[in-house]
């Protein structure tokens, strides 16, 4: 039996083949390394806050703070794997096109790039700062619209550079019949990054598919720091002579998920259909007990008791019943 393992060899390959052809890879934070890792936490940094100087005294800069964290722990939960064989016979007669390399990339080009995409789009959407339930855009408020999102991403302090905004293709014709931009080419001439098919203001703008983004989502935009892909080929091989087939078999294993950093959390905008938007919670407290409702039938709410984000929090709890607090 002739076994070779082509983690070596094919891995990088095709991890560089997968941030080619995906549009959310390479445009996500590359400052955390998830290899060999299946949770990290991310610490940032909590300063302290400015006083006045005081000229007279012993602390004339002000009480002594010590700087602390903010912890968000970040678990990887997409574990999958592919097998597929091609047929000596088949191969043969095909003239041999189907090469465990030309598969492979074929595998990751229809299978794992749109699984992985949709699963960061859905997942950014889920955890954006700001959601904002919007009517159905036309040609005449789209433009307005997307200018609401940058305006959100200034008064946010969100950084101008590495700004993305993925866009259904319904809604990107609206924007190139838009009077702002009909009858010139101001749109597609800042197109010039990989998979960027013109600029809107400072977001550059991505067309999706409407199955790749979540239903109901119109557009969903970010800046770069604040969200997360985390991607490996943890296993890539085939087998010459694997028992029972005649020919080669193909076999693969994927890790990855999608996530949103809390304390950046400003920086993610999704434009949704007013229907999909969950209502606010509403906490009614009597004594040392909180009841929580939710006008949006069929919605889970969560909560924690430490003050930080249910959205970015692993000690999050689901709503399930009225909670009683010990202070």
């Amino acid at each position: 039996m002739s076994t070779l393992n082509l983690v070596t060899k094919y891995a990088k390959n095709m991890v560089e083949k997968f941030r080619a052809t995906s549009i959310v890879a390479g445009k996500t934070s590359e400052e955390f390394d998830f290899i060999g890792a299946e949770t990290i936490k991310v610490m940032t940094p909590v300063v302290a806050d400015l006083v006045d100087y005081s000229r007279t005294g012993i602390n004339r800069y002000g009480n002594t703070v010590e700087i602390g964290d903010t912890v968000q722990e970040m678990k990887v939960t997409q574990d999958k794997g592919f097998s597929a064989s091609i047929d000596k016979g088949n191969a043969l007669q095909q003239d041999n096109v189907k090469t465990p390399g030309k598969m492979l990339r074929e595998i990751i080009e229809t299978k794992i790039v749109p699984m992985t995409d949709k699963r960061a789009l859905q997942r950014y959407a889920l955890l954006a700062g700001k959601v904002a339930a919007v009517a159905a855009p036309t040609k005449s408020t789209i433009v307005e619209m997307l200018m609401d999102a940058e305006v959100a991403f200034n008064e946010a302090g969100v950084p101008y550079e590495n700004r993305y905004c993925v866009i259904r293709p319904d809604v990107y014709k609206l924007v190139r019949l838009a009077p702002e931009f009909t009858g010139t080419n101001d749109l597609a001439n800042k197109a010039v990054e990989k998979g960027v098919i013109g600029q809107v203001g400072t977001l550059k703008i991505i067309q999706a598919s409407m199955s790749r983004l979540p239903e109901n989502c119109y557009f969903l935009c970010w800046q770069k720091k604040s969200v997360i892909l985390p991607f490996q080929i943890n296993d890539a091989k085939y087998n010459n002579a694997p028992q029972g087939i005649s020919g080669v078999l193909l076999e693969g294993r994927v890790v990855y998920d999608a996530f949103v950093i809390g304390t950046l959390s400003a920086g993610v905008y999704a434009a949704v259909a007013s229907v999909a938007k969950v209502a606010k919670p509403v906490m009614t407290a009597g004594g040392n007990t909180v009841t929580v409702t939710c006008a949006t039938a069929g919605a889970t709410v969560f909560y924690t008791l430490d003050g930080s984000d249910p959205r970015y929090s692993p000690d999050a709890k689901v709503y399930t019943g009225a909670v009683t607090l010990t202070e």
